[in-house]
């Protein structure tokens, strides 16, 4: 049941988060920010997975986010 209410937070960006992508299976959040990363996260084991610095643009293939080709 969907509630409104926070579950969880993921730390790491120390400034305004704008955007958010979910992979199509659900197990993965990407969050890139004013801070000029990208950020990865797993949302199976609640924690962080991968940051990149700088402008990229990163696409998710099979659990694992990659350059696009």
């Amino acid at each position: 049941m969907q509630t409104g209410l926070l579950v969880r937070t993921c730390r790491g960006h120390v400034a305004e988060v704008t955007d958010l992508a979910v992979s199509a299976d659900n197990a993965l959040l990407a969050s890139s920010s004013n801070d000029h990363t990208v950020r990865c996260w797993s949302l199976q084991v609640r924690g962080p997975l991968y940051a990149a610095l700088g402008g990229c643009a990163l696409c998710f293939r099979q659990h694992r986010m990659v350059p696009p080709a």
